[in-house]
Formats: C-alpha cells, sequence, structure tokens
C-alpha cells in the first residue's frame, strides 16, 4: 500500500501538467498466457506538432519482424549465427495480426523487408497543431525468448518490449522508421500512454508504467516501455525519493537488505554525478543486462569467479540503471547517436568503479595469486581493462567509427568495444581540461531538449574555452589508428629534448611522463605534431613516456617509451608463462609448455616461445622445440610473421610468413618443410557483411628423409610454388565459397576448383553441397605423390594433420581429410593422376546425424574415365571437430552388409582447440 501511495505521487507529480500537443494512447491488452498471445484494443490521438501538413503517419510494429524470412531482424541473426531462431517453428516466431484500423484512416499497409512497420495514409491531410483518432484492434503472438531474452519463457512468463503499435518520431520533416535490428532503439514519438490489463489469471504485472490502480497504469512523455507478466513476484522495489526502481537482477546468497543498500548507494551516485533529483520510475531488468552483458564478469562457474557476489550485483545493476535513466530521460535517436547515451553511461559505470571500487583488479581476487604476479593481467585495474576492448578490435582492423548507425555495426563493437573507446575519450579529455569540464558538459548536455552529437561538441567546446572541436571529431567520426612517438630525442646531464609526432594528421595534447622504473617524476601535457621542441628537466628520471596510463585511446604504446639514462636496452624484457595481456613498456617473452602428438614422434612434449599476447601485433615469432620420444630427436616449428593492416581500403590486411616445421611422417623418417608466404586479405567495407577473400602466394620446400617402406619411384627432396585465392560468405542460413587452385613444381603442373555451398533448411536439416574439380597441366611424375586423391590425399605440401599420415591399415589410416575428391569410401582406385570432378552432397535427418553420397568422374593416364560413388552416414558432433563416417553403400556394393566393417569407418578428430573456439567467436566478428 505504501509504494502504490508513493506510485501515485509520482503520477500526480508526472501528470499535473500533460502537455496538449502531445499524443495520447489508451491500450487495452487482454493475456491469453497458455497460447502466448495478447489481443489488443488500441485508440490513438495523433497530435501533428510539425510545422508542415501529414497526409501519412507511420507506427513500429516489431513484434511482426519475428515471422518474415527477410526482416533486418532476420539478417541480423543470421550474421550473427543465432542459429536457435531459425530451427523455431512458426509458434515460437511469433507475429502481429491487424485485425482493423478505423477512424481517421484512407488505408494501410506493412513496410520494410520485416513488415514491422506500419504506413497509414490518412482521410485528409493533417495540419499542423491539428489531431485525428485512430482506433487499432490488433493480436499479438510473442515469440520464444530464447532468440533475444524477451518473449515468453519456459516458466510462462511474459517479457514484452517493442510489442505494441507506437509512432514513430517525426523529425526534419521525415519519420525516424527503422526496421526492427534486435538493437532495442525504435525512435518512437513521445506519447501519453493509459494502459489497461484484462488479468483474469491474477498474474503478477511488473512495468516501468506508473499504477494508477490495479491492472491500470499510465506514462507521460514515454517513448517505449517493458511489461513483465509473471506467475510470481521476482522483482525488488527501492523507493528513493521521487525514484522507483524496479530489478529482478539477484545478488547471490544474500539478503534483500543488502541489496537495497547497493541499490541505492548507485542511485545517489548517480543523482550527484548528474546534479538532479531522479523523478519517475526505472525498470531494471536481467533480460537488459543479458543483452549487453558485463563479458568477463560472470562468464564463469561460480566456483572459479574472480569478483564477490556483491560486485558482480552492483556492477550488472548499475550498468543497466544508467543506461536505462539516460534513455529514458533524453530525446536521442538510438539508433544514429545511440553512441552518445552509451559513451556517457560507460564513463558514469567507471566513474562509480572510480569512487567505489578503485583497487579492483581486471582479475579479481585472482591477482594476489603468486602464479600469476609476473602476469600483466594481474596488475591491470578493472578500469584499465576498457581500453583494450577497444584496441582488441583495432588491432584486427574491425573497429568502426563511433558514430556509424548501430544497424552497421558488428556485435562486438556496438555491445563493448565502441562504448569503452568513447568513455576513454572522455577520460582523455576530462583529464586534459580539467575541472571537471566533461563532467558539467555531460550535466548540461543531457538538460537539452533534444541532444545530437553537433550540441555535445558545442557544449563541450564552450566549457573547455580550449579547441576540443577537431580532437572530438576525429576520436568518434573517424577510425584513425593514431600512435605517438618521440623524436629527435638529445640527453643532457640534467634535461632532455623532444619532439613528439603522430601518424594522424591532427594534433592532440598528450600526457608526457618523466619515469624513475615505475614512479612517476613528472608528467606534461604537451601537443604533437608540431614544430616545438620540448626541453624538460630530468628531476633523476630514467625514461620518458607517452601516455603511460593508457589515457588516449592509442593504437600502439610499444613506441611510446623509451631510455634516457644510455641504458644498453630502450625497453627491459619481461617474461612470463602461457599467454598474457600487452605491457608495451617491456619486451615481452612468453613461454608454455606445449604437447604434441602423431604416431611416429609419440607424446612430444616442448616448451614454446612466442610474442603473441591478447592484442595482434604487426610482428609475430613463434618457436615451439619439442622433445619426440619415440625417436628420441628434438623436433618443433616454428614461424616468423610481419603483418599490415589497410586502414581505409577494400584491401583489408597483408601478411608475410616465414614458417618450417621438422617432424617425423613414418617410423625413423622425417621431414623438414620450409615455407615462405605472404596472405593478402580483402574484406567487405561493411564489416556486418561476412564476405572475405584471401589471395596466398607461397613456395613450399620439402626435404624428406628416406622411408625403407616407400616405393622406390617415392620423391624425397622437391618444391611446390602455389597460388590459391579463397572467396567466402557465410552466416548461419547459408554459406558460399570458392577456391581455384594453382601449384607448379618441376615435374608438374596442375590447376583445381572447389565450391563448398550450405543451406539451412527447416527443423534443423541442413543441405551442404560441394564440388572438385582439378586437372594436371603437365605430369611426368611416375608414382600417385602428387596425384588428386579420391578418399585420402597424400598430402605432399604437408598443410594437414595426420595423426599416422604414412599408415595404410589400423585405426590412424582410417582417419579423413575432406580435400579434393573427399570420398568416404575406400575404392580401388584411390587416386587420379590426370582429371577428376566430384560433388559431395549431405543433409540433415535429426539433430546431428546426417546422410552424405558422394560422385566423381575421374581419368588417369591410358585408362579411361571412370564413374564412381558412396553414400552413408554422417555423425556430425562438433562440425570439423569429431565427426564419424558410417559407409552404406558405395562402388565396393553395399559395404554396410562386408566383412571387417569396422576398418570402413572413418573419421575427422582435431586435437586444436582454435578449431573448436572459433565456432563461438564467429558471431563476434
Amino acid at each position: 500500500m505504501l509504494l502504490l501511495q508513493r506510485a501515485l505521487r509520482i503520477a500526480l507529480l508526472l501528470f499535473s501538467v500533460v502537455a496538449w500537443s502531445q499524443h495520447q494512447t489508451s491500450i487495452v491488452a487482454t493475456v491469453i498466457i497458455e497460447k502466448k498471445i495478447v489481443d489488443v484494443k488500441q485508440s490513438f490521438t495523433y497530435q501533428n506538432d510539425s510545422q508542415q501538413p501529414l497526409t501519412e503517419l507511420i507506427f513500429y510494429n516489431w513484434n511482426n519482424a519475428y515471422s518474415q524470412k527477410k526482416s533486418a531482424l532476420t539478417q541480423r541473426f543470421s550474421d550473427e549465427f543465432v542459429r536457435s531462431f531459425f530451427l523455431a517453428g512458426r509458434a515460437e516466431k511469433g507475429y502481429t495480426r491487424i485485425n482493423a484500423i478505423t477512424g481517421a484512416v484512407a488505408s494501410y499497409s506493412e513496410m520494410g523487408n520485416g513488415k514491422d512497420l506500419l504506413k497509414i495514409v490518412l482521410k485528409e491531410p493533417l495540419l499542423p497543431g491539428k489531431s485525428v483518432e485512430l482506433n487499432f484492434d490488433y493480436q499479438l503472438r510473442i515469440p520464444s525468448a530464447k532468440f533475444n531474452g524477451f518473449g515468453y519463457e519456459k516458466n510462462g512468463s511474459l517479457l514484452l518490449r517493442d510489442v505494441f503499435l507506437m509512432p514513430a518520431a517525426l523529425k526534419d520533416g521525415r519519420f525516424l522508421a527503422y526496421e526492427n535490428d534486435n538493437g532495442s532503439d525504435a525512435a518512437v514519438a513521445p506519447t501519453h500512454v493509459h494502459f489497461t490489463v484484462n488479468n483474469p489469471y491474477q498474474l503478477e504485472l511488473t512495468t516501468d508504467l506508473i499504477p494508477t490502480s490495479e491492472n491500470v497504469f499510465i506514462q507521460n512523455n514515454s517513448k517505449n516501455f517493458d511489461f513483465f507478466i509473471t506467475a510470481k513476484n521476482r522483482f525488488t522495489t527501492v523507493q528513493h525519493n521521487d525514484l522507483m526502481v524496479v530489478t529482478d537482477i539477484k545478488l547471490s546468497g544474500k539478503n534483500e537488505f543488502e541489496k537495497i543498500i547497493s541499490m541505492n548507494r548507485i542511485i545517489d551516485f548517480t543523482e550527484n554525478f548528474l546534479n538532479r533529483n531522479l523523478q519517475g520510475k526505472i525498470l531494471v531488468t536481467k533480460a537488459d543486462y543479458d543483452q549487453r552483458p558485463f563479458y568477463g564478469l560472470n562468464q564463469l562457474p561460480k566456483f572459479l569467479r574472480p569478483f564477490s557476489d556483491e560486485f558482480v550485483f552492483e556492477i550488472q545493476f548499475a550498468k543497466v540503471f544508467i543506461q536505462k535513466y539516460l534513455e529514458k530521460n533524453t530525446e536521442i535517436d538510438k539508433r544514429t547517436n545511440g553512441f552518445l547515451i552509451d559513451g556517457i553511461a560507460h564513463y558514469m559505470l567507471m566513474a562509480y568503479i572510480d569512487q567505489f571500487h578503485s583497487n579492483q583488479k581486471m582479475l579479481g581476487r585472482l591477482s594476489r595469486f603468486k602464479l600469476l604476479s609476473s602476469f600483466n593481467l594481474s596488475k591491470v585495474s578493472f578500469n584499465e581493462q576498457f581500453h583494450y576492448h577497444y584496441l582488441l578490435m583495432a588491432r584486427k582492423n574491425l573497429d568502426q567509427a563511433l558514430n556509424l548507425p548501430a544497424d552497421q555495426q558488428i556485435k562486438f563493437n556496438h555491445n563493448i568495444a565502441n562504448r569503452a573507446k568513447f568513455a576513454t575519450v572522455l577520460r582523455y579529455l576530462d583529464g586534459y581540461l580539467e575541472n571537471s569540464t566533461v563532467t558539467e558538459s555531460i550535466r548540461e548536455f543531457l538538460a537539452q531538449k533534444e541532444q545530437s552529437f553537433e550540441s555535445f561538441k558545442s557544449i563541450l567546446s564552450q566549457k573547455s574555452k580550449k579547441k576540443t572541436d577537431t580532437i572530438v571529431e576525429n576520436l568518434i567520426t573517424k577510425r584513425d589508428a593514431t600512435d605517438f612517438i618521440f623524436s629527435d630525442i638529445k640527453t643532457e646531464n640534467d634535461s632532455v629534448s623532444f619532439r613528439l609526432q603522430s601518424t594522424s594528421n591532427v594534433s592532440y595534447p598528450v600526457p608526457v611522463y618523466l619515469l624513475r622504473k615505475n614512479q612517476i617524476i613528472d608528467k606534461k601535457w604537451l601537443w604533437t605534431n608540431t614544430d616545438t621542441i620540448y626541453k624538460l628537466p630530468k628531476n633523476g628520471a630514467k625514461r620518458l613516456a607517452i601516455n603511460y596510463k593508457n589515457e588516449f585511446p592509442e593504437y600502439n604504446l610499444r613506441n611510446n617509451s623509451t631510455s634516457i639514462d644510455n641504458s644498453l636496452l630502450n625497453k627491459p624484457f619481461s617474461f612470463a608463462i602461457m599467454k598474457d595481456l600487452e605491457a608495451p613498456f617491456y619486451n615481452q617473452v612468453l613461454y608454455v609448455p606445449s604437447l604434441s602428438y602423431n604416431l611416429y614422434d609419440g607424446i612430444s612434449p616442448g616448451l614454446r616461445f612466442h610474442n603473441k599476447t591478447m592484442l595482434d601485433k604487426p610482428f609475430n615469432f613463434d618457436v615451439n622445440p619439442m622433445y619426440s620420444p619415440n625417436t628420441q630427436r628434438l623436433i618443433g616449428h616454428f614461424s616468423f610473421a610481419g603483418n599490415h593492416n589497410f586502414r581505409n581500403s577494400n584491401w583489408f590486411n597483408i601478411r608475410y610468413q616465414f614458417a618450417g616445421s621438422f617432424l617425423h611422417y613414418a617410423p625413423d623418417a622425417s621431414y623438414l618443410k620450409l615455407n615462405p608466404a605472404v596472405f593478402l586479405r580483402w574484406r567487405n567495407p561493411d564489416f556486418r557483411n561476412n564476405e572475405k577473400q584471401l589471395l596466398l602466394v607461397r613456395n613450399v620446400f620439402l626435404q624428406k628423409q628416406p622411408y625403407i617402406l616407400n616405393p622406390p619411384d617415392d620423391v624425397n627432396n622437391y618444391s611446390v610454388f602455389n597460388v590459391r585465392y579463397a572467396y567466402s560468405k557465410s552466416e548461419v542460413l547459408k554459406h558460399f565459397s570458392f577456391t581455384p587452385d594453382f601449384q607448379l613444381s618441376q615435374d608438374f603442373s596442375k590447376v583445381s576448383l572447389e565450391v563448398d555451398y550450405r543451406k539451412l533448411l527447416t527443423k534443423n536439416h541442413q543441405l551442404t553441397l560441394r564440388f572438385f574439380g582439378g586437372t594436371f597441366l603437365s605430369n611426368r611424375t611416375t608414382s600417385d605423390y602428387f596425384s588428386f586423391g579420391i578418399d585420402r590425399p597424400t598430402d605432399y605440401l604437408f598443410d594437414y594433420v595426420y595423426y599416422g599420415r604414412s599408415e595404410s591399415t589400423g585405426i590412424f589410416s582410417q582417419q579423413i581429410i575432406l580435400t579434393d575428391a573427399a570420398f568416404k569410401s575406400i575404392l580401388p582406385q584411390r587416386f587420379s593422376n590426370q582429371w577428376i570432378t566430384s560433388l559431395n552432397a549431405g543433409i540433415g535427418v535429426w539433430n546431428w546425424i546426417e546422410l552424405y553420397g558422394d560422385a566423381a568422374v575421374t581419368k588417369s593416364r591410358n585408362t579411361n574415365a571412370t564413374f564412381i560413388y558412396d553414400s552413408g552416414i554422417r555423425l556430425n558432433l562438433v562440425t570439423d571437430f569429431f565427426e564419424v563416417y558410417l559407409p552404406v553403400n558405395s562402388s565396393n556394393g553395399w559395404e554396410i552388409a562386408q566383412p571387417n566393417y569396422q576398418e570402413k569407418i572413418r573419421f575427422i578428430v582435431t586435437l586444436d582447440p582454435k578449431i573448436l573456439l572459433s565456432l563461438f567467436t564467429r558471431k563476434w566478428f
């Protein structure tokens, strides 16, 4: 009762004056919980507050996007490999069924690929200042919540967001009408909402609307609202002066009192930061958090989590609360300018962590373990990690301009990297401008009636009285890989002089530090790209560093430090076991115990030395010596690679590599492979498009130790020049790739083409098709060593991981790698030394069980062309990681009825965890 009274007080405060020009709607919703259906009767008064007559109106109908195969929502799910959506039945996807629209409407039609926008043509032009009445009668089928967290849950709850018909905002003479892209960023015109629920089941109703009586809710100036219908109340409510906050985020194992204390502390912080009394009602939900979670915070099992339950709750609640409050109380178009809210919210979250958890480390309590003390990971503060979120994408050349519309951003940038970069930019400006200039600018910006990037720049410039426009413009709207460096350094006994240079055309103020070990002796803000020669007193400093505390979102920090005391090494060495975060002021060498296996070397332990951190680098080395217990010899592999990214071109990256390996391919028979190569990569400038291209040019040198059981005409020393082009476009609905290949050696030359196609059909049935065609241009060889393989190629380039490369019988001979003709049955003819064409097909039957079939026409010298085929069952347990093939029928006859069937079974297995990891990371990049 007390909460209801306070809610009514808030309602009276909010609605004591309702602007006559605001749109108004009355919604009566009847919930049929067991059918996941909501029947809606909605009246709408549309007020033309523009300066021009309107002949048509546009309403958001985003719930209908789930029912359309070509909607922007469907494409987003496909790009991000949300397989569950495409395997769901029609009843799980939801829809909007319009029964009638009456009133001042002449006609109506659905717009967009998703039919998730409703265009209403008016009977007469609506003049400025006038209004029209519309009446809607429609039915909502609520989609499953498993797609994005909102919809119906397995327990019967309905979590409703963006399902009701609401008007598109009108700005500068055009409607801001966007298709549903799974971003909760509809640009809805502010509307006075009166909402009534027919609730015969007496279910719990939770919403960010204000209750006025049982089952009746209102909200002024509402742009969108959430409505949760649950069997039991799972929410905690906190009344903080004129603000009501409701949340279902849990504090594990703790009582509600401690949870409320944390919530009040976060609300107090927000009020103090914004310098305003918070009013209204905010719904802070776990569904919101799960849509854009704080990655790394609580993805581990509870017993492995490095953070306390209290800290996890605070960060989850603060992240959602601050974001929701800013969204609810600003007039920002989230599709085009949502980065402003995202960045400010993240900046405030970092300020909260500075104030209440300043000693928290990125690894939490794990940073106290002695075993991890040498890792840079254990030394990085919780807030410092956000700089690396941006750098992760920038080093992959996948970062995007922050002001790019949300529907053009890839998932990692939209959810993680871009908000972290903008917050870093704000903290950088705060450090340079001082006197809380950024905080004051944010307060004034949020107090405006309408917010835009231009107004934010203008306010910041006025508050600072320093030139910031160009700095902000460049950091927000461009994706320059800014890199600072010292030049013309001259050291004297008591001073050091230098210039500051940058790869950017823009001049930036940057912090320059004088250091003695890890102690800061002095700090100065100096401008780059000027003719100025700076001169600073040493005051006992040993090193000079730029951007030492990661204030600026700089692309490369590894060249930011220099010795000024005539030390032999410009940067000291740092050694750490396993993989680490980049430590730019050290020469990092990482060492990792390794374990490798093949039949001839056995289980081979080794120690891998490399410089690969969690961020890509322009130069990488990787040296992995190992001991072969079977041969009692030293084996291993190495690679040295240089990368160069092209920032503003379809030409995406070039990689120069020199690699080699020394292993055994048969008992007591070793091979040495040397492989200089150049990789040229192209990527569609629209990073959401998974279209990729690769050109590989290499020369493979092989030297093999003769094996006693090999035929006399076996080739032991050779080199192959190889040019290969690969095109691919992959998403969950379909995959297409083609790969032409040319090879030239002393005794042969040949060309081939491989084409792959995959299509996800209904009910988890996936169709796969693969074509391979190859022909020798010349062939003077006398064996099948370089021939096209039918079921098990010889792999003369030693590209593939055969665990028993030379085996002709036993379990190791049954390992298969799907290349060349890619047959699964072992046929009498296993190679082709002239030409071959083949077709491989497969289709899903149930879950991970598939049927496959292969057919080929092959011709070798001095023989006629031959048709061959095979078919069987594929157990696709983990694609490319563990698969089993069970032959049924082939050119050999009914194999399933023949003796020794177990020897005919083929399998794919890999011990490389990178292949498994790629199945989970592909949706982010």
